[in-house]
């Protein structure tokens, strides 16, 4: 059993069961390396599944080191933006009904990809294609998901 506090406590199928994943979302082996990608087993819950993933570079503040790495996670029940790194995390949870929709483009070898919500919007960049393009498929057939549960049910006039 690994621990990062004492509250949090995963278990090595667990953080496996993660990994396995993540690789299935199409993240490269150096992905897997990242520290936000060492810290994703804390956050995604036992009864929780990854979908898509996309990690890029985001903007924090103006100038040439403005510029910090971070991971939008797709899960079947929520998604999560962590920016984690040595001594600092942030984590927004996400849930599908606040999302209003998500944008990509592709630029040669990277992809951006925006992610728009009624809280704010998320706006990676230098991530890869193939990882965003699944995202936005994922999102978008949530989205389609809620909205058909979301209508009443049909009452016809008699």
């Amino acid at each position: 059993m690994t621990t990062i506090n004492d509250n949090i406590a995963i278990s090595y199928n667990h953080e496996e069961r993660i990994r396995e994943e993540l690789r299935a979302a199409g993240v490269s082996k150096f992905g897997l390396h990242k520290f936000t990608s060492h810290y994703i087993p804390y956050v995604i819950g036992n009864k929780e599944h990854i979908k898509a993933v996309v990690f890029g570079r985001q903007k924090e503040v103006e100038g040439f080191f403005g510029v910090v790495g971070g991971a939008l996670v797709a899960t079947d029940t929520r998604i999560v933006y962590i920016d984690h790194r040595p001594g600092y995390t942030t984590m927004d949870e996400i849930s599908y009904d606040v999302v209003s929709g998500v944008n990509v483009t592709q630029a040669g070898p990277y992809a951006s990809l925006i992610l728009y919500t009624k809280i704010g919007n998320y706006h990676l960049s230098f991530a890869k294609p193939y990882c965003t393009l699944r995202f936005a498929r994922y999102i978008e057939m949530r989205r389609v998901r809620e909205v058909e549960h979301s209508r009443p049910p049909h009452l016809s006039a008699a």
